[in-house]
């Protein structure tokens, strides 16, 4: 039986944080993601998620245990939750943890052009049934991006209002 196979022998490795009340990974950090790192079951994993196996058992595919502390160094079982990719994104999101939170549009920092031509674009190349060259030709934009508006991949919620609702 290793080491950390106790939820007791990874709390020992902890400080309490007065200020937030989370308990603190003292051991081992991956640098690139500030996650502490223990063995656990004869694998290297996050010693948050070593925590919620040994207590809750094993971690659904694609499910992430997250902190409602967003403190990456806590093992506090009552700040952990289980959550979806998308859930936990949502999470950040809600907490202001994103650089862009959820703009789109003129409002997203990196658009360059305004919506209107988003549209001109969309309608020739849409419904009108002009070619993609023929388009940027004439709008200056790349064909690449006149295909990212025709096919949705970029302005989603713009092209899809255009397209009306589904049948």
């Amino acid at each position: 039986m290793s080491y950390y196979n106790d939820r007791e022998m990874i709390y020992s490795r902890t400080a309490e944080n007065p200020a937030t009340g989370c308990y603190e990974w003292q051991g081992a950090v991956t640098k690139s993601t500030g996650y502490g790192k223990v063995s656990y079951a004869g694998k290297s994993v996050d010693t948050h998620r070593a925590l919620w196996t040994m207590v809750h058992g094993p971690i659904a595919p694609g499910l992430h245990v997250c902190h409602k502390c967003d403190n990456r160094k806590c093992v506090r079982e009552s700040h952990l939750f289980l959550g979806t990719p998308s859930e936990n994104m949502i999470d950040a999101r809600d907490k202001g943890r994103l650089a862009t939170p959820n703009l789109r549009g003129e409002a997203h920092p990196a658009a360059v052009y305004p919506a209107s031509t988003i549209e001109a674009i969309y309608r020739m190349a849409h419904d009108e049934g002009m070619t993609d060259t023929e388009v940027a030709l004439l709008m200056g934009v790349s064909r690449g991006h006149v295909w990212n508006i025709k096919t949705g991949r970029k302005w989603a919620h713009l092209t899809a209002e255009l397209n009306g609702p589904a049948a």
